[in-house]
This record gives structure tokens, sequence and C-alpha cells, in this order.
């Protein structure tokens, strides 16, 4: 039974992510589309650390975007230089997306910025599944799994060259292993390098003290 489910939630992820590459767009002036305005950052900063120069990066990344995005799609390649574009003070330390994107990119091209996202999809539906499993209720998790896969918001923001996706999957993990790893050191370890990850992805320092002061609430009351 638990393998048909594991089967049903990899199909639902590969219909959700098979829709999305298919169908995207503006939708009500709202940018559903696969590469965002954020993301060219991103992919810029993806292939500088390809070798390529900010000259080259910025090149391919407008003449990508005037044919694939939907929102912003018209930009000097001049306007992401490090120098030059005045969000790069924020996302300097945003270092793990692109980082995780170099081997795709390497391989697939621009479109390969898209891996990350979706493979962050599939971790949040499993992370769903296995909280199931541990409190008990597998079928109400698989009805959860379910409904993110066919929701429009989550497919939006998951299957898309930013780093909500990847923040999302590295919360997931974070709270599966505090339902799974029973060694505190451990967990206190682990846990460690997620909130890292995390922080490398993007600024998220009030969920992580949020996420933490709930451990020590539940900790006091004995709930885990």
């Amino acid at each position: 039974s638990r393998i048909f489910l594991i089967l049903g939630i990899l199909i639902l992820w590969l219909i959700s992510m098979t829709t999305k590459f298919k169908y995207n767009g503006l939708i009500y002036g709202l940018d559903f589309g696969l590469f965002h305005p954020d993301g060219k950052l991103y992919t810029f900063k993806t292939l500088t650390l390809l070798g390529k120069s900010e000259l080259e990066a910025g090149t391919l990344v407008s003449d990508w975007y005037s044919t694939h995005a939907f929102k912003l799609k018209y930009f000097e390649p001049s306007s992401l230089y490090f120098d030059i574009h005045p969000l790069w003070q924020l996302y300097k330390p945003r270092v793990l997306y692109p980082i995780l994107s170099v081997p795709f990119v390497a391989i697939l091209g621009i479109q390969g910025m898209l891996v990350v996202p979706a493979l962050s999809m599939l971790v949040l539906l499993i992370s769903v599944f296995l909280i199931g499993i541990k409190v008990g209720n597998e079928k109400l998790a698989f009805v959860i799994v379910f409904m993110l896969s066919i929701s429009p918001v989550v497919n939006r923001w998951m299957f898309a060259n930013i780093t909500d996706g990847l923040l999302t999957a590295i919360t997931c993990i974070f709270l599966v292993s505090l339902l799974y790893i029973q060694k505190p050191n451990l967990f206190l370890f682990v846990g460690s390098v997620l909130i890292l990850l995390g922080s490398l992805t993007r600024t998220s320092v009030v969920q992580w003290l949020a996420i933490c002061a709930g451990i020590y609430l539940m900790n006091q009351i004995h709930i885990i």
C-alpha cells in the first residue's frame, strides 16, 4: 500500500511538472512563467560560476529572457553586472541556488535553472508524506500531497528560477529531520547545517527564529 502511495506521489509530481512546463505565462497580470524577473540574477551568477564573463553571461540571459520570460523580458546585458545592478548587495549571499544549478546549466543550458526548483517540489511532496507516516496518517498525507500538486499558487512559486522552491525544500528536510532523528546532538548538527544552507539560499532569519522558538516551546511542554 505504501509503495503505491509513493508511486502515486511520483506520478503527481511528474504531472504537475509537465503541466507547468507546458502551460505557463501571464494569468490576470500575474507571472506564472518559468523565468521570473528575480531569476535573471541567479541565472547570471550561475553562468559566471561556469566561467562566463559578465558580458557573455549578461548577453545570454538577456537573449534568453527576451524569448522565454513574460515580465521585464527586455533589458540591457550590462544591467546585470555585479557593480551595476542595485540588488546585488542583497543577492550576493544567495549563492546556494546558483552553485547547485551549475552542473545542470552546464549540461542543459539556461533551462537547467529549472532542475533545482523541480527537485525541490518533489522534496516538498515526499516530506509531507514522510510526516504523515510519522504521525500515523499516510492517507491524509497523500490527500495533502495531491492538493499541493494541483495548487496553482504552489506550482507558480515552486517551478520557477527563483529561490522559493529551494528554501521550501530545505525547510521540509529540517522538519522531517526533527521528527525522525532521535539523537539530540545529531539533530543539532543536521539542523545547524540546514539553517546555514537556508541562509545561503535567501534571507530567512525570521523563519528560522520562529521554527527554533516553536521547537523550544514544544520541548517545554514535552510534545517532542
